[in-house]
C-alpha cells in the first residue's frame, strides 16, 4: 500500500473514531439528561400526588371538626339514642327530622356513603343511608378492626380500609370523632363512611 494511501485511510479511521467517541459520549450525555428530566418529573408527580392524599384526608378531618360543633347533634343525639328501642315515639321521630334535614344535605354534598352516630356504648342509633340501616342500625361501626369507636372516643381517627359489608365489591374507611353534649360529657361517636374506589 502506497504511503498516500496509507495516509488517507488513517485519517479516515481517526476522523470515524472521533465521530464514534464523539457520538457516543453525546449520546450517554443525552441519556443522562433524559434520565434526569424523567425522573425530576415522576418526582414531581408523586409530591403533587402526595399533596393531593395530604389535602384529601385533612379535608376529611376538618369536616369531622365542622360537624362535632354541629347544635343539631349535639340536641338530637341524645334523643334518638334514649329512644333507639322506640322508634315511634314522637320525639324520635322530631329529633330523626332534625338530624336528617340537615345531615343527609352534608352526607350528599360532600359524598360520603354514610353519615352514623352512635350512642356513649358504640351503638349505632342514626344513620343517613336508608339502604344501610337494615344491616347496620344498632349494631357496632363496621370496621372490622372495631377501633373506630374506641379510637373515635378519644380524636379524631382514620380506619383502615375494609370491604363494605352491603356491597363486597366497594373498599370504605371510617372516619370518627368524639361528639360532646354541651357541658362537655361525651355523649357518642360521629362517624362518616367513605368510599375508597375513587
Amino acid at each position: 500500500m502506497k504511503i498516500k494511501t496509507k495516509i488517507v485511510v488513517g485519517a479516515i479511521f481517526i476522523a470515524v473514531l472521533s465521530v464514534t467517541i464523539f457520538g457516543v459520549m453525546s449520546l450517554t450525555k443525552g441519556v443522562g439528561a433524559l434520565e434526569d428530566a424523567y425522573f425530576k418529573k415522576v418526582g414531581v408527580i408523586a409530591d403533587l400526588k402526595v399533596d393531593k392524599i395530604e389535602s384529601y384526608f385533612f379535608e376529611r378531618k376538618a369536616d369531622m371538626k365542622v360537624v362535632q360543633d354541629y347544635f343539631n347533634i349535639k340536641t338530637n343525639l341524645p334523643i334518638v339514642a334514649e329512644f333507639a328501642n322506640d322508634r315511634e315515639n314522637p320525639e324520635y321521630l322530631v329529633a330523626k327530622e332534625a338530624l336528617d334535614s340537615q345531615l343527609k344535605t352534608f352526607q350528599e354534598v360532600y359524598g360520603y356513603v354514610d353519615f352514623m352516630l352512635t350512642d356513649s356504648e358504640g351503638k349505632i342509633v342514626y344513620m343517613t343511608n336508608e339502604g344501610h340501616m337494615n344491616k347496620d342500625l344498632d349494631k357496632h361501626l363496621p370496621d372490622p378492626t372495631e377501633k373506630s369507636f374506641t379510637e373515635g372516643k378519644k380524636d379524631i381517627y382514620f380506619s383502615q380500609i375494609f370491604k363494605n359489608s352491603i356491597d363486597n365489591d366497594n373498599f370504605d374507611m371510617l372516619v370518627t370523632g368524639p361528639v360532646h353534649d354541651f357541658a362537655g360529657n361525651l355523649i357518642g361517636v360521629i362517624a362518616f363512611e367513605i368510599s375508597m374506589d375513587p
